[in-house]
């Protein structure tokens, strides 16, 4: 009963008017050899979301780093035993060292609690690896985990005065249906272009078998990706942005997450982020 309540929740969120994403390919940020990358995400499995991208910057021999931000899922260690097991087995994948990776395990739901320590570990972070290109989840108002590391990492960059160029992926609205999963993306304008990639078959193939590997997301959100669009469309385009001028105290999007997925709403990313808005 619960699972079809969640789903039909989905489903009505999913059926609002979708965003106007721009096919663009004239001034589109394709990937050049750049360097050093870091990718800053909540949890272990959003990077799938970005990994195209990041599959081609290793394919030039750029040095790739991630941080996860949140311990998935703090509540059941078996669980976030599993996720933490399942990025492993990614970074086996696409074969990188896990050396370049760090995990601050701040508990999911709650890394808003600990904006200071993280904006401190990423200000490290930065400063050790020096970046040239930077992508991070986008200020959707969907996961505040998501709208916190994404906050906390441009105050980091900020920090160390960072010449880096800094994408966004809006990771919940790149689904290819009208069905938004899980929650609705907020409108764009001309403001926020959103690029849109259509990925070759080998491409698409491979962040598929990535997306595979997170066995633990499989039930129910696999088979609700299966149900509403199929996992074909799911992944078959890249989406990317450079990111806008955000005025962060304004919320950007419907944002379900915030106030029915978790125990935190709009507010309390307000209040975490005011002692770092000048």
């Amino acid at each position: 009963m619960r699972i079809f309540l969640i789903i039909s929740i989905f489903v009505l969120v999913g059926c609002s008017r979708s965003p106007n994403l721009m096919n663009s390919y004239d001034d589109y940020p394709f990937v050049l050899p750049s360097g050093k990358v870091l990718l800053v995400v909540a949890h272990q499995d959003d990077e799938v979301f970005i990994t195209s991208r990041i599959k081609r910057h290793l394919e030039f021999n750029d040095s790739v780093y991630i941080v996860w931000t949140a311990a998935s899922y703090q509540k059941d260690d078996e669980y976030k035993n599993t996720r933490l097991r399942e990025s492993e087995n990614f970074l086996d994948f696409i074969k990188l060292k896990k050396q370049n990776t760090f995990n601050f395990l701040y508990p999911d739901g709650y890394v808003y609690k600990h904006l200071d320590s993280l904006i401190e570990k990423l200000t490290i972070v930065v400063k050790e690896i020096q970046p040239s290109i930077v992508y991070i989840q986008a200020f959707e108002g969907g996961h505040i985990d998501h709208d916190v590391s994404h906050f906390a990492t441009v105050i980091a960059l900020k920090e160390n005065n960072s010449n880096a160029k800094i994408y966004e992926f809006p990771e919940y609205s790149s689904i290819n249906t009208p069905f938004f999963l899980p929650f609705k993306m907020r409108e764009l304008s001309n403001n926020y272009k959103t690029y849109v990639r259509k990925l070759y078959k080998e491409e698409k193939e491979f962040v598929y078998k990535a997306w595979d590997i997170f066995e633990s997301q499989h039930f129910p959100l696999h088979y609700y990706i299966w149900l509403v669009s199929g996992l074909d469309k799911t992944f078959a385009y890249e989406y990317i942005r450079v990111l806008p001028k955000y005025d962060y105290t304004k919320r950007h999007s419907f944002g379900v997450a915030y106030e029915f997925y978790l125990e935190s709403d709009f507010n309390d990313f307000k209040k975490a982020i005011k002692p770092f808005i000048n």
